[in-house]
């Protein structure tokens, strides 16, 4: 299993070093928040279980993790309903019905759980130009033909989800999407859940937000870590290095936090059909004034 020591130079002054009390505190949480669970050796191996870290399982969700997404995403809907002055029909309108998912063959797991309970709106924007989806779209899933074509290489994996939609597209190379995935010649922009690369413990919470408009021209955009993006389509709220766990993608719920608070300030505004100003408000991503409201907190654990 690759390790830190394995990707970066251990020497670079650069790399994001922790105090221990905080890399323990953070253990710790996870322990608590049944992030990881210990086992005993029979059913660690049952449950493919990575050999090296018995006793230790990592979950690819938790209850919370899910519970907190779902909260997170009801308050955003519900602040663009309330800025737009638009009156809820039916407060128990989900975004997708059993039925539906089964038909579209979304296997049980995050993506299937969230769209199941998450909250659905009469507004059409949730991020400006990033649309809620229609019910026929989640059957149309962009990744769905590399499952096919690459049996071997995808057994077991999560592939990356397209859960809100916007125009445009790019190439899945362009969008870092890794492979097999990263073959497709083009892909729709949007919201997707890429747990990928964790195959045997993926992290099914984790998102990656494409746009169609490349960021970091200006030198002002920055990951979740604070590092420069260098004119990429996917870099913003991605997690460069992560300090606590290999390969953990940003956490959905960070960017919905994120996106709670632009509407809450007032930085993004809102008509009857939601967020409004269309995918140009992103480039506010790259300037010096407002790189900092890109930012926030829970995209790591």
């Amino acid at each position: 299993m690759p390790t830190y020591h394995h990707i970066f130079n251990l020497k670079d002054p650069g790399l994001p070093w922790q105090r221990l009390e905080v890399v323990l505190s953070a253990y710790i949480d996870m322990i608590e928040a049944e992030k990881v669970v210990a086992l005993h050796a029979e059913t660690h191996a049952a449950t493919n279980g990575i050999p090296g870290l018995i006793p230790w399982l990592t979950q690819p969700y938790t209850q919370s993790d899910l519970t907190s997404c779902l909260d997170t995403w009801q308050k955003l809907v519900y602040a663009i309903e309330k800025k737009a002055e638009i009156k809820r029909s039916d407060d128990l309108a989900r975004l997708c019905s059993r039925s539906a998912l089964d038909a579209a063959n979304v296997p049980r797991g995050f993506a299937h759980d969230l769209l199941l309970h998450a909250t659905s709106s009469s507004i059409w924007f949730i991020a400006p130009g990033i649309r809620l989806p229609k019910v026929e779209e989640f059957i149309h899933q962009p990744f769905a033909p590399i499952c096919h074509q690459y049996p071997s290489e995808t057994a077991g994996m999560k592939m990356p989800f397209l859960f809100l939609r916007c125009p445009g597209e790019v190439s899945a190379k362009e969008a870092k999407f890794r492979y097999p995935f990263s073959t497709l010649p083009s892909v729709p922009c949007g919201l997707y859940l890429d747990a990928f690369p964790n195959a045997q413990n993926p992290f099914e919470d984790a998102c990656r937000l494409v746009l169609p408009i490349r960021l970091g021209g200006n030198r002002y955009a920055r990951t979740s870590d604070f590092r420069p993006i260098r004119k990429s389509f996917s870099d913003l709220y991605q997690v460069e290095i992560n300090p606590f766990v290999m390969r953990h993608g940003p956490k959905l719920v960070g960017v919905l936090e994120n996106w709670l608070g632009n509407v809450e300030s007032g930085h993004w505004s809102v008509n009857a059909l939601g967020v409004e100003g269309g995918l140009g408000v992103w480039r506010k991503a790259d300037t010096r004034e407002d790189w900092w409201r890109y930012q926030g907190g829970l995209m790591y654990l």
